[in-house]
């Protein structure tokens, strides 16, 4: 462009970098939903319940405010459902969600241990740390190697440092205010859930 182009001087976004049909494949490849979790949406939760109802209202809530919300309940209750569907919502809003099982996610970290690797660990606990929308299901149901507790206490300790700028969800069969249910390498986790 020369110095007399009407244009010089003019700062333009470069168009493969926002675009967004790319920016949109971009998130739907990184959020780790399955193919039928893709459909799940806020309008296809039934609040046929006032529980029902709650749990709704409080994951529009959260995803307007921030910090960590816990969905807890029995085998069955939509938990992992209306999980999947604050991602999806996540998504639609061009706004970067990950959804994890807890023990899939940990086999990822340790994965990332590969010298042959792209993509080091650093960078993936660095994605997962500072991801604006973080779910963790099945957040009791894993086994506490102290490697795996290392790791899970540090991404814990992390997404709660940063509660102010992105949302967890924590997703568990477990009462977090049960004290009773809640295993003794956990009580760190589950006393800030209950909170």
């Amino acid at each position: 462009m020369t110095i007399d182009h009407s244009n010089f001087g003019k700062l333009f976004p470069c168009p493969a970098c926002v675009s967004p049909p790319r920016q949109s494949d971009y998130l739907q490849s990184v959020c780790n939903l399955t193919a039928q979790e893709r459909g799940y949406t806020f309008r296809g939760w039934w609040p046929n319940t006032e529980p029902r109802k709650a749990a709704l209202r409080e994951c529009l809530d959260a995803l307007a405010s921030k910090g960590w919300l816990t969905l807890s309940g029995a085998f069955g209750s939509g938990k992992s459902y209306l999980a999947a569907a604050i991602v999806n919502e996540s998504l639609a809003r061009k706004v970067e969600a990950r959804y994890w099982m807890v023990s899939s996610l940990l086999d990822h970290l340790r994965d990332a241990y590969d010298p042959k690797r792209a993509d080091p660990y650093s960078n993936v606990l660095h994605d997962l740390v500072n991801c604006p929308v973080l779910v963790l299901d099945e957040c009791h149901v894993w086994s506490a190697t102290p490697w795996a507790m290392e790791k899970f206490r540090q991404l814990a300790s992390e997404r709660y440092r940063r509660s102010l700028d992105c949302l967890t969800v924590w997703v568990t069969n477990l009462d977090p205010t049960d004290t009773a249910q809640i295993p003794a390498e956990l009580e760190f986790l589950f006393s800030r859930m209950s909170q």
